[in-house]
């Protein structure tokens, strides 16, 4: 909810927009199929003049071994979007939904093992998902 509060100029803000999609009932029809669909969008604000590139952001973000995961700290005035996580090049061994990390912030992924290399898979502006080896420390 936007309280009327400024939004920051030196990094990016995130929004959510949810939509929920429930068609009108046709009471004349005995049978029909009915579906509901629900949406959850998310919107960023950028602000002109950022430091960086939006796209390289992902390759900004350092891994440090935490007790039980991994902890990825994000430098940049951007938000990450990170599509999964994964043990090897290839991503099937998955160990990790994803998320997000906020500018400026640090988020903890659980995991089982404690890899040395991992392969998180960044979200572009575009949609496009890159998968990128990153050292563990």
């Amino acid at each position: 909810m936007y309280t009327g509060e400024p939004l920051p100029t030196d990094k990016e803000s995130v929004f959510w927009l949810s939509v929920l999609e429930i068609p009108p009932l046709n009471k004349e029809k005995q049978s029909q199929l009915q579906m509901a669909f629900r949406s959850r969008i998310k919107i960023f604000y950028r602000p002109s003049g950022l430091a960086g590139n939006a796209n390289l952001a992902g390759q900004s973000i350092t891994w440090k071994k935490v007790k039980g995961g991994v902890e990825g700290t994000n430098p940049t005035p951007y938000y990450v979007s990170l599509a999964n996580i994964a043990e090897d090049p290839a991503g099937k061994s998955s160990i990790g939904d994803g998320g997000m990390i906020a500018p400026g912030g640090k988020t903890f992924f659980p995991l089982k093992k404690s890899p040395s290399t991992i392969y998180p898979s960044y979200i572009n502006d575009y949609g496009g998902i890159k998968p990128t080896p990153q050292p563990v420390n």
